[in-house]
């Protein structure tokens, strides 16, 4: 029998060998991030041994369980044929004493196709055997019935993933912290970018959500920080303009590279030097905002090391300040220095 093919009988699928089924499938990878364990081969099991109702319960990521509609498009695909692109649904060893009499393994990925491939007759079908913790199992089907890259046809896209937050929240899993929500929306669908990452986490929060502790910069919102938080004696120009105040270049950025070679060009062109306000990206476990805002410096003390070393006199760029972040701890209409101090009116000078 070749196994190169497109689609195949739901007759023949059925009736393949565990060896064959094993050649013929691809194990899947694209949950590996959440931390499940998938079997290394397909597995045969009868549908009265698996637990499969449609429902809330088992069906996580779904508010609702397919329409009659859904299925009777399912029913007549796999009556078609199967099409061997697709993944096999998924299954995990049923562990709840009140149903461990009657059932081997509760269905966790493929509600539809296994009631499509059950209305066309046939008693059980090859599942991939996942394993993992009640969360981990859970994240892998909200993940399933929100990837956008699925080739089924009955996603839920945007709704799905709000549905497996609130739920978290609502069983007491998940904080209602704008932080924890965020890392959680990371883990389990990364890189998920806006709009549709800001259009969840908007329809996610409440009123009783906790804020955001740390405050993240781009350019705009400095220009937002200047227009409306700011205290007079901390406001500063950016984007390259001329400061006629202190006579210098004013930069904002959250890397050392551009501000310094932008300043090195203004200062080669008209003899004044430039100064930047730094941000840095939010704390993690094992660098608080300190530690980031003073790795920025020295990173940018080494860079005008290189250049000193071929001759350059003095370093064309001074830091006025970071932009306040943590929103608990810092006064937020001031620059602040590393450990998150109103600056005073000295700039932090590299040499």
């Amino acid at each position: 029998m070749s196994m190169i093919k497109a689609t195949m009988p739901l007759e023949q699928v059925c009736n393949l060998t565990k060896e064959e089924a094993a050649t013929l499938f691809t194990r899947p990878r694209k949950y590996d991030h959440l931390g499940v364990t998938i079997s290394e081969t397909p597995v045969w099991i009868p549908f009265n041994k698996l637990r499969s109702s449609d429902d809330a319960n088992l069906n996580v990521g779904r508010q609702k369980g397919h329409t009659q509609q859904e299925k009777e498009s399912l029913q007549r695909s796999f009556a078609k044929d199967v099409q061997l692109w697709q993944e096999l649904p998924m299954a995990s060893r049923c562990k709840e004493p009140e149903f461990l009499e009657k059932f081997t393994h509760d269905l966790r990925v493929g509600f539809g196709r296994r009631n499509a491939i059950g209305a066309n007759g046939k008693d059980g079908y090859w599942f991939w055997e996942i394993e993992g913790t009640t969360t981990q199992l859970e994240d892998c089907q909200a993940f399933e019935n929100t990837d956008n890259l699925l080739t089924t046809q009955f996603q839920l896209g945007e709704k799905g993933v709000e549905n497996r937050l609130k739920k978290l929240i609502a069983d007491g899993l998940l904080e209602d912290d704008s932080e924890e929500i965020e890392s959680k929306l990371d883990q389990v669908w990364p890189g998920l970018d806006n709009p549709a990452r800001g259009r969840i986490l908007k329809a996610v929060e409440t009123d009783t959500t906790t804020p955001k502790r740390y405050k993240t910069y781009n350019q705009e919102d400095v220009k937002i920080w200047l227009t409306e938080l700011a205290s007079s004696e901390y406001r500063f120009v950016l984007g390259g303009n001329l400061d006629t105040e202190k006579d210098m270049w004013g930069f904002s950025s959250v890397n050392f590279q551009d501000p310094y070679i932008n300043a090195t060009r203004k200062f080669v062109a008209t003899g004044k030097k430039s100064y930047v306000a730094f941000s840095v990206k939010s704390p993690t476990k094992n660098s608080d905002l300190a530690v980031k805002r003073q790795n920025l410096l020295n990173s940018l003390k080494s860079f005008h090391e290189v250049f000193r070393n071929a001759g350059v006199k003095q370093c064309p760029i001074e830091v006025l300040g970071f932009m306040p972040q943590d929103t608990i701890k810092e006064d937020m209409r001031c620059l602040v220095d590393v450990e998150g101090k109103p600056m005073s009116s000295e700039t932090i000078k590299i040499n």
